[in-house]
This record gives C-alpha cells, sequence and structure tokens, in this order.
C-alpha cells in the first residue's frame, strides 16, 4: 500500500472525486471553499474565546471530500447556476459544520470523523419543521436538491460568521442529540 492509500485508508485523505469535466464555476467554487478550510485549519485551541478544539484533520478531509463530491454532481447535473457558497466553519469539538441558508430552508451538515449528520429546517405558512439524522454516505446531493427546490432558489442567500451565529449553531447540534437520543 503506497502512501497515499494509507492516509485515504487513515481518513486523512479521501479519493479524488474530480470530474473529467471543468467548468468554470465550479473549480472557481472550490477553489473558495478549499481556501475557506485551510482558514480554519490554521485555528488552534480555544480559537474563538470559548475553549473550543482546533479543527480535526480527518474531519476537514472529510469536509473536502463531500463539497467537491457535492459540486461534481451539482455541475455534471446542470445546476451550477444554482449553486451558493456555504457557511463553513468548525465547532467547539473541533468538527466543521456546512451550512445553506434559504428564506424558507435551510440545510445544515455537522461533519465528524465517523460520520456526517444534517439538520434540515423548513418553514411552511403556519410552522417550522425539523428534520435530522445521519447521511448513510458522504453523498449529500439529494439533500442539496431539496434545499433548491421549488420556488426557493430566488430567497438563498449565504450568512456571515459570528459569535452569536456559532453559539446558535451549537444549540441546534445540541438540540438535534437531544431529539435523536
Amino acid at each position: 500500500m503506497n502512501i497515499r492509500e494509507q492516509r485515504i485508508s487513515a481518513g486523512l485523505e479521501f479519493p479524488n472525486v474530480t470530474a473529467d469535466l471543468e467548468p468554470t464555476g465550479k473549480s472557481v467554487n472550490l477553489s473558495e471553499i478549499s481556501q475557506r478550510l485551510a482558514d480554519i485549519a490554521q485555528r488552534e485551541d480555544d480559537w474563538d474565546g470559548l475553549e473550543s478544539l482546533k479543527p480535526n484533520e480527518i474531519s476537514l478531509n472529510r469536509a473536502r471530500y463531500i463539497m467537491e463530491k457535492l459540486l461534481n454532481s451539482v455541475f455534471s447535473e446542470g445546476k451550477g447556476e444554482l449553486w451558493f457558497a456555504p457557511y463553513i466553519c468548525s465547532d467547539e469539538d473541533g468538527y466543521i459544520t456546512v451550512e445553506w441558508y434559504g428564506e424558507e430552508r435551510q440545510l445544515h451538515l455537522h461533519i465528524e470523523e465517523e460520520e456526517v449528520e444534517y439538520i434540515t429546517l423548513e418553514k411552511t405558512n403556519t410552522k417550522r419543521e425539523m428534520d435530522g439524522d445521519t447521511l448513510p454516505s458522504d453523498d449529500c446531493f439529494e439533500l442539496w436538491k431539496w434545499l433548491i427546490s421549488d420556488d426557493y432558489t430566488q430567497n438563498l442567500t449565504p450568512l456571515d460568521c459570528s459569535d452569536s451565529f456559532v453559539r446558535i449553531t451549537r444549540l441546534l447540534h445540541a438540540l438535534l442529540r437531544v431529539i435523536t437520543d
């Protein structure tokens, strides 16, 4: 087994899933996501002043893999014009969160070493519905299609990082854990 195969089997790297097609939008978006993850990788313990752990290398690599796989699916399915950049951050345990915010729907991925959990939120006329589970594979294309389906595509906007947002995200993850336990 060569060094790359050893790193892949240890979870330190993931296989390259870059498709033959290389639309400009896909490469630009992948570059921005890779840069964001590289910036997050520079964090040390207590990066937010709340004793949060530095980002976990396996989770960072898994996030890169998931996002590359998702972008390949989005562009190969001809939906590149609907793509918008997610909010990407690390949480208090050193895991990676990837989140998209629309007017009516939200999609949150919580990427750990061994699994990826997701939360979907949808605001209807009279209530808000929340769902969550563990992703059976590292493929979140179906969830992303749910996010952008119907008439919700006109109101999608990324959200900037802030301390209060990080705290809200932590509360959402804690709520999901309580609900699923």
